[in-house]
Formats: C-alpha cells, structure tokens, sequence
C-alpha cells in the first residue's frame, strides 16, 4: 500500500472512532434556572428583624425565656401578602402573640398581645442592595388594659417584653397605641447577608393611666444580622439587638439600667422547599443579655422559629 493511501485509511478510522465516542458520550447537562423556592434560600432571614424582602408569609415565632425566678413563653403569629402583582416589593402584614408568665413562686399570669398592622416595602436599589422601610400602628385591645388589671396579667405583659428582647414592645404596650416606623440596609449577594436596621416607636395612652403614668413614651431600637447559606439546605447567622428609651418613662425614672439593654446570639436555618415556590425555614436560635437589667436577672433565651414564605 502506498504511504498516501496508509495515511488516508489511519484519518478514516481516527473519524469513524471519534464519531462512535461521540454518540455514546453523555449529554452535556443543561443549566437550570434557580427555582423561586432556592432564591428565598440565599436570603438569610433574620429572628427578630423584619425580612429586607417582602414575602407572602405565614410565621409562628416561639420565645421561650428563662431567668432567676421564673421562666416566659412568648409566641408572636404573623400573616402577610403581596397583594399588587405591580409592586412586589409591597406587602401587608399583621402581627398579634400571647404571653404566658410562670413564677417560681406566685400566680401565674397570661394576656393576648396588641395586633399589630403594618407595610412593608423592600425595594432594590441595586443588585443585591436593598433598603427596607416599615410603617406600622397597634390597636390597643390586648388582655391586662385598663385602670384595674390583675397584677398577674400586668407582670405577664413586662415578661413578654423582655422575652422578645425589647424588639417587639409595641405589641405589649396594651393601655397604649403605638405608631412605629422604620428603615434598614441590606446587603444580600451569593447566600451571604448582611442587614441592619432601625425603628422608633411613639406610644400614645389611650386608657389606663392609673397604672401607666406616662401619658407618651417613645422607644427606639436597633438590629445587626449576618447569616451564610454554608450548603442549599442549611443557613448560619450572628444577630445582635439594641432597646433604647429616646423619653425617659417611670420605669426609667425608678432604675437608670432599664433605658436600654443589648442581646446577641447566634441560629441555624433550615430551607426546605415544598414546591417550586414555597419554602419552609424553620430556625432555632440562642440569645443572652450583654447588660443589665436583663444580665442581672440571668435571662437566656430560646426562640424557634416556623416560617413558611410562598
């Protein structure tokens, strides 16, 4: 055979090879578009902030605290939607808890919280960067109101403040309607968050001013939240909150360590998606005091979080 035929034959099977290796090569696989569900994932959702992402949302948020003397449950239900397909960084939402007090020594006492209404519009200025802003107002309907509140009731109601770290007073503050607005920062870009945000809050004495001598307070507060999404189904997080009186009420008046008081903590997040659009996120995370008075009364806190964005 000629060398020129020899060469010929040698390309005719290198072909015929390559051509059967690449019917029999796997496929390349496709890229998939993250679903809804997986890109709620890459937010990490705070404890005791609002979400920097406005969510249709059903949440169950259980505190549990215990401290020298006695032990506090706290559970605080929220409900919201995004009901304007134009706007859907707007949602509306509303808020209302219970709160149960057992002493070591004592009557127990319980009281049904304030509903809270509120709107929440998270738009993104930029890629990743949004800013969040809160308005919201209370009605002042909740259990132990009035000029002759059982003691029990009354103490139930102070417990739940501090159980919910001093985040949450409106919803306790039942002789009182309180207007509350807010805005933060938030920064959220490859399953890493970083979030701040701030809140005041103006309370008005609607009724009760035999045991609540302060006919206007105006509280504020202050939050930090860094969480990692470390695998799909896990997310890790920091969070630290500050309670500052701006006026300064009787409570303020009879102890200078009750102006304001600080916790930091630290959670682990589940996401686990029920569809292509809803996700659950349970949470569980652990809070302790950094000063007084919370700090002196032993406070350590518990809080599961249930929530469910679709």
């Amino acid at each position: 055979m000629r060398p020129r035929d020899t060469l010929f034959s040698s390309l005719l099977v290198v072909s015929f090879v390559g051509l059967a290796r690449a019917d029999t090569a796997p496929a390349a696989r496709p890229e998939t578009t993250p679903t809804a569900a997986e890109k709620k994932a890459k937010y990490s959702l705070p404890y005791l902030l609002r979400p920097a992402v406005a969510p249709n949302l059903a949440r169950l948020d259980l505190a549990y605290t215990t401290q020298t003397g006695a032990k506090t449950f706290a559970p605080v239900a929220t409900v919201g939607y995004k009901p304007i397909e134009a706007l859907k960084e707007l949602g509306f939402y509303g808020r209302m808890g219970w709160v149960g007090l057992t002493p070591d020594a004592g009557d127990s006492g319980a009281a049904v919280t304030n509903p809270l209404l509120f709107a929440l519009f998270t738009p993104e200025l930029s890629k990743g960067l949004r800013l969040p802003l809160f308005v919201g107002a209370t009605a002042p309907v909740g259990g132990g109101g009035g000029d002759t509140p059982a003691s029990s009731t009354r103490a139930a109601l102070g417990a739940g403040i501090a159980a919910r770290q001093g985040m949450d007073n409106a919803l306790y503050a039942t002789n009182h309607q309180t207007v509350t607005v807010g805005a933060g920062v938030a920064w959220i870009k490859d399953g890493l968050t970083a979030q701040v945000d701030a809140t005041l809050l103006q309370l008005t004495r609607v009724k009760g001013d035999l045991v609540d001598k302060d006919g206007s307070r105006t509280n504020s507060t202050l939050a930090a939240h860094l969480g990692y999404q470390v695998i799909p189904l896990v997310t890790l997080s920091l969070e630290a909150h500050h309670q500052r009186w701006l006026s300064t009420p009787a409570a303020v008046k009879a102890s200078a360590a009750a102006r304001d008081n600080t916790t930091v903590g630290a959670g682990l997040r589940l996401n686990v998606a029920v569809s292509r659009d809803a996700i659950l996120r349970p949470g569980l995370a652990y809070f302790v005091p950094v000063d007084d008075p919370l700090k002196k009364a032993g406070s350590r806190y518990v809080q599961l979080d249930l929530p469910l964005s679709f």
